[in-house]
């Protein structure tokens, strides 16, 4: 047992310092792309398709990286390939932006962005199926309210650091330099050691030929999308995180509303950001407690609940002094709810088929988030931005009401032996 236990707190932290480190490279990359892009082209087109490429990879590469995750006894070594895969993208990209220039530059960076979002599609199905390896069942929602706290806080970081970077290195340093935290990244996780081995196919099961295998590949997805139409409470679950998704379409109006509806600047957005980060950090670290006081059903509902109400009230506040705690409570809440429901929906999934599901259920993410933005902007031109976030509210509010429907579905030893029994 202690043995585990020392095994569990090793794995904890070599997650949480990878999360962190990779999410500071993607979060500085993002910002190089866009800078670049936005500098050569002078286009916001270019630059919002660029945007989009991890969108468009995540639908349709994420269910065939699940398959390939699915199969795979080392799930790690493919997490790591991925972040490797990375590193030597951006050399590679650094390199040949010193090369070429003008649009053979601006050509480049977008192959290099579309392979390596590409890459990256994989780490999702991968982390689904490594996480319930590496720490007991009941600590499954503990590590992921501290990886939420560290992708919070190192986002935050990234950004921050991204235009001292480019102003100390040039463009071409700053991708070598980010280069090097995929490298320190993906080296982190060898020190992972899982608490129990992983299941996939063997060699001679895979191998059957060029065609064949595109066929296999293509039956195996196939399978798991049956495993969620048949699962009641996977099939569920896809709904409600799908119906979630749907209230994104307030994401890109925060900008609006600042502007139009509170009548405030540039500034007051930067504190709003900032106040939901914290938002989200906190509910990272306070996930222990709360999981110590109310289970996973009754957290998803309370905490979708109240971030229904908070979104509606947005809408009628019009000071930045109210809307600002406001917002914090919001993240704090939505945050809460999420950790618990990837941690449910985590242990649902048979091990056989986490990196399949979770990658479909994140496909089918990918497509309602555009389609939410869009319809956002376009409900917010014709019936006032603060519309939009009651409508939002109530929406939120709905989705509560259906997992307070659907609670029996958050029993987490329940899940366990009906995940097991598939």
């Amino acid at each position: 047992m202690k043995g585990n236990s020392k095994k569990t707190t090793r794995n904890v932290i070599v997650m949480i310092t990878n999360d962190f480190i990779a999410t500071v490279g993607n979060s500085i990359f993002s910002i190089l792309v866009m800078w670049y892009i936005f500098e050569q082209s002078g286009s916001a087109l270019y630059t919002a398709i660029a945007g989009s490429f991890i969108h468009i990879t995540n639908f349709l590469i994420g269910p065939v990286a699940g398959v390939f995750v699915d199969r795979s006894k080392y799930p790690i070594r493919i997490l790591s390939f991925a972040l490797l895969t990375n590193a030597f993208l951006l050399l590679f990209l650094g390199f040949g932006i010193q090369i070429f220039s003008d649009w053979k530059a601006l050509a480049l960076l977008l192959v290099i962005m579309f392979l390596r979002d590409a890459s990256y599609a994989f780490t999702t199905p991968a982390e689904t199926k490594i996480i319930p390896n590496l720490v007991p069942e009941k600590q499954i929602s503990t590590l992921y309210g501290y990886r939420t706290s560290s992708t919070q806080l190192s986002g935050l970081l990234g950004n921050a650091l991204s235009g001292f970077v480019i102003l100390m290195f040039g463009i071409t340093g700053a991708i070598y330099l980010n280069s090097v935290t995929f490298f320190i990244s993906a080296f982190i996780l060898g020190m992972l050691i899982p608490l129990k081995e992983f299941t996939g196919k063997n060699k001679s099961d895979i191998r059957v030929g060029f065609n064949k295998n595109i066929k296999s590949i293509i039956q195996e997805i196939r399978d798991g999308v049956i495993v969620i139409y048949k699962h009641e409470k996977l099939r569920t679950i896809v709904m409600i995180t799908m119906m979630m998704n749907v209230a994104s379409l307030v994401g890109p109006l925060y900008v609006v509303y600042i502007n139009d509806h509170l009548q405030e600047g540039a500034e007051a957005y930067g504190i709003l950001q900032a106040v939901g980060l914290i938002g989200g950090v906190s509910a990272g670290i306070a996930n222990r407690f709360v999981n110590k006081k109310m289970k996973p059903s009754m957290q998803i509902v309370v905490f979708y609940f109240i971030t229904g109400c908070l979104f509606a009230l947005l809408g009628w506040m019009s000071s930045i002094q109210f809307v600002l705690p406001i917002v914090f409570f919001l993240t704090f809440s939505l945050s809460l709810a999420s950790i618990s429901l990837y941690s449910v929906t985590i242990l649902l999934i048979p091990e056989e088929y986490r990196g399949r599901i979770s990658a479909t259920i994140q496909a089918l993410s990918v497509m309602v988030i555009p389609i939410s933005n869009i319809l956002g902007g376009i409900f917010a031109d014709i019936i006032a931005v603060e519309n939009v976030f009651k409508f939002a509210g109530v929406w939120v509010v709905f989705v509560s009401y259906l997992c307070f429907r659907n609670r029996n579905i958050y029993n987490h030893s329940e899940n366990t032996n009906e995940a097991a029994s598939l």
